[in-house]
């Protein structure tokens, strides 16, 4: 469909060779198109070039992210890296050719940069930036329906949304828009300009273009349902199956908390998270095909496919739809950021570090525990022993904890290995020391040898009652009174 304001009719003046202006035959044909064309400049022309511009700067970052090392490993990276290019393309062109287009209009009052750049390319931008929003609408249903699919099911979950199965998909999406999107490929053609036109080519539309089939079915049935009526369906069906899934989890985790169950992990607040990521681009998506449906009903209502020949509010809905366009294409960077924590932190290390260092760090994000444990390691070098010791007889335990010299040979050994680490880690005052505590143990150990001949636990526990119990043998016991 047609957006711009300088898009030729059906009945072209300069076709018929009128000579007539054609600015004072649309003005006298649609009154309206001024205010149309006063709403658009602010709406689309200021307003959506500084955003569209925004979206071409979020999404070139969000494609250097997505396609991290880092950011590969997560499950919906391919969806985002499609949509990022997806929307890319549309800010693209759209800003380029509609958006500077309205705000040079406004800015001069001339049409030089309609007939030196947005007429040439129209058969192509047209078809890019519907086919970009094509792929942008078809690729968030297949990221709704996975999230769906990860609630509902979420033991078949791994074994449906494989990556391969993921890439097939985004392939077919992308086939299926460049198909849909076929007819407005060839509904325009190019012509040698006028004299009075400011270029050398000039863009009118094609034979095909009057046909009844593009006019009435095109235009009116297919484009509507498959771009935009269908899609919508599809995205509110599978949040409908998220939030049906969010409220099962929520009501059996209050039941957990009332019997006095733990909190949410760590895993579940990440998939709260990418859940709300989710469901928020699903909004933003349904939004803007609501829009374009209603422009759609307005616009067949008053019989006509172009923007600036229905009445004002007609031209202003048409503006807030692609308007909507615009803005969906630029947020999703900031609905990244704020959801994905690990997009936000790979972001922020790839603008300090090249990246690498991203890697490195959610790797260690992904495992808390091993990453506290770790750095636990130098400061606290006896951790290791009191856990191999939390398996000793309890007997031991205390005889061990009464005289902690008298440790064994084997768990003398054990701790002595444990040191070493931090003997390596340490200045040489702090090695002095630790090698001079140990050769003093070594020396104290040595001294107990004859009292402490037994290396096994249980036997140097029953030497270590001996002075105790002097007597063991009772027949001995009995001779020597």
């Amino acid at each position: 469909m047609a957006l711009a304001f300088n898009n030729t009719s059906t009945e072209s003046p300069m076709e018929d060779g009128l000579e007539q202006n054609l600015a004072d035959y649309y003005d006298n044909l649609y009154p309206d198109s001024d205010k149309i064309v006063d709403v658009w400049y602010w709406l689309v022309g200021v307003a959506g070039s500084l955003i569209g511009w925004l979206g071409i700067i979020c999404n070139t970052l969000s494609l250097g992210v997505l396609t991290s090392k880092a950011m590969r490993t997560t499950s919906n990276s391919l969806y985002l890296t499609a949509l990022a290019v997806h929307d890319l393309v549309f800010v693209l062109a759209s800003t380029m050719f509609v958006s500077m287009e309205y705000f040079h209009y406004g800015l001069t009052g001339k049409n030089d940069w309609y007939y030196k750049f947005v007429s040439p390319s129209t058969p192509f931008a047209d078809a890019f930036m519907n086919t970009s929003i094509t792929g942008s609408v078809y690729t968030t249903i297949l990221l709704s329906a996975d999230r769906a699919i990860g609630l509902t099911k979420p033991l078949h979950w791994p074994r449906v949304c494989t990556r391969r199965r993921i890439m097939v998909a985004l392939m077919l999406v992308l086939g299926w828009s460049v198909l849909l999107n076929v007819p407005l490929m060839v509904q325009y053609r190019w012509v040698d300009a006028p004299p009075n036109v400011t270029g050398s080519i000039f863009t009118v539309e094609s034979s095909y273009a009057r046909t009844y089939f593009h006019e009435e079915i095109y235009l009116n049935i297919i484009n509507p349902i498959f771009d935009s009526a269908l899609p919508l369906v599809m995205i509110v069906v599978a949040n409908v199956f998220i939030a049906r899934a969010l409220h099962a989890r929520h009501r059996n985790s209050g039941s957990i908390r009332a019997s006095g169950g733990g909190g949410v992990s760590n895993t579940g607040r990440d998939a709260n998270r990418v859940t709300a990521q989710v469901v928020f681009i699903s909004a933003m998506t349904a939004l803007t095909r609501i829009l374009r449906i209603c422009m759609f009903v307005v616009m067949e209502y008053h019989d006509t496919i172009h923007v600036n020949f229905c009445p004002l509010y007609c031209g202003v809905l048409a503006g807030l739809a692609h308007f909507s366009n615009i803005c969906n294409a630029t947020v999703n960077f900031f609905c990244f950021c704020y959801f994905g924590p690990k997009y936000r932190a790979c972001f922020l290390q790839n603008e300090e570090s090249g990246g690498q260092s991203c890697a490195t760090e959610h790797t260690s994000r992904q495992t808390p525990k091993r990453a506290e444990d770790k750095a636990r390691e130098p400061n606290t070098p006896s951790d290791k022993p009191e856990e191999s010791g939390g398996t000793k007889p309890p007997r031991e335990t205390e005889h061990t904890s009464d005289k902690p010299e008298e440790s064994g040979g084997q768990s003398s050994g054990t701790e002595h290995t444990s040191d070493k680490p931090e003997e390596s880690g340490q200045e040489d005052k702090a090695g002095t020391e630790h090698t001079s505590d140990k050769t003093r143990r070594e020396a104290e150990d040595k001294a107990r040898e004859p009292n402490t001949p037994q290396t096994n636990p249980k036997r140097a526990e029953d030497k270590a009652r001996e002075p105790n119990t002097p007597q063991t043998n009772p027949k001995r016991a009995e001779d020597t009174k």
